[in-house]
């Protein structure tokens, strides 16, 4: 029993002190590769699909979140009070597109390292947007981070997901669509 004792020890030392070599080459190899920054993939959004919304019936400025990649323009073909939402994707990447938009009228700008509400209501953007999402490209990127690898090279990978969105309207409803300060979040009154 002893000498079981004694063997199963020696596999435990023996797994530990592989372990740490291996750690230590691994740490030598990574100090090798150079950063080179981002490798970005942009979207080729060559379809769209276009939704007519009416804005409320009140002078508030209308938000929206900034990392939803929403693009606001002017054109001034469009009557007053209402804009269009024109999603546009990218047909490698997503299929079916459809999409939703809501406008709420009572949400608060919140500070959220405070945690107070500012005394005015605003309006929130709200974009609701369903596809099936699906990437025929992810087999030549992993040979391309393989290849990277291999040139001992590493890069911040960023794919672009396919969708972005551009609010369509006149010069005078321009000035109501602004995104949600920094530091800020919409809170919507219950």
């Amino acid at each position: 029993m002893k000498r079981l004792y004694k063997i199963l020890i020696g596999f435990i030392i023996l797994g530990i002190v592989t372990g740490v070599i291996g750690g230590i080459i691994l740490v030598a190899e990574i100090s090798t590769f150079r950063y080179m920054g981002n490798k970005n993939y942009e979207a080729n959004y060559d379809e769209f699909i276009e939704k007519v919304v009416k804005m409320p019936n009140n002078s508030k400025e209308i938000y929206y979140e900034k990392d939803e990649n929403i693009n606001v323009v002017v054109d001034n073909s469009i009557q007053p009070g209402v804009f269009k939402l024109r999603i546009n994707y990218d047909s490698s990447k997503c299929s079916n597109v459809d999409g939703n938009v809501f406008i709420d009228e009572n949400a608060y700008l919140t500070n959220y390292r405070v945690h107070n509400n500012s005394s005015n209501l605003v309006n929130e953007l709200d974009i609701d947007v369903n596809y099936v999402s699906f990437n025929f490209n992810i087999l030549s990127r992993f040979k391309e981070i393989l290849g990277d690898f291999k040139e001992r090279k590493i890069y911040n990978y960023n794919d672009d997901s396919g969708i972005s969105y551009t609010i369509i309207t006149n010069e005078s409803d321009y000035i109501r669509f602004l995104e949600v300060p920094y530091g800020y979040d919409l809170e919507d009154i219950y």
